[in-house]
């Protein structure tokens, strides 16, 4: 009869296994990190939109998730959301009369992502269009 036993932790070697200490310290620096970055946030982007409670029902409305306030803006997430909300890159340059997404960020560098976002999910309202989620999850 052949040893049906799990093989797990057969194949760890110790160079690959991680101590509970190792795990410990790596969160430990996560959240460290994670307080520095709402710290910068709560000094240098803004919070006070007039917009906020309807972006929060907009969000609501179609099913998404608003990003965090401390979380800002970058290329990469702008990409992410537009395409997450049903948007192109093509959209954006005719909604903005620019080519780039940078250009929205130098012209409001205290602005969170999430205020951004709050701008699409008007316009998906204004142009009263289903939203059309890209594959995978929100």
């Amino acid at each position: 009869m052949k040893d049906t036993a799990p093989t797990q932790n057969r194949t760890k070697t110790p160079q690959n296994r991680r101590s509970k200490w190792d795990v410990k310290a790596a969160a430990a620096k996560s959240r460290e990190a994670r307080k520095a970055q709402r710290e910068w946030a709560k000094a240098n982007l803004r919070r006070d939109f007039l917009d906020a409670p309807h972006w929060a029902e907009l969000a609501r409305q179609y099913g998404v998730r608003l990003p965090q306030w401390w979380v800002p803006c970058t290329r990469k997430h702008m990409v992410r959301w537009l395409s997450k909300l049903g948007f192109s890159l093509a959209w954006y340059r005719d909604w903005a009369g620019k080519s780039d997404l940078t250009w929205f960020m130098k012209r409001n560098p205290d602005w969170p992502l999430r205020a951004f976002v709050g701008l699409l999910l008007e316009e998906r309202e204004a142009e009263s269009l289903p939203l059309r989620r890209a594959q995978g999850k929100l």
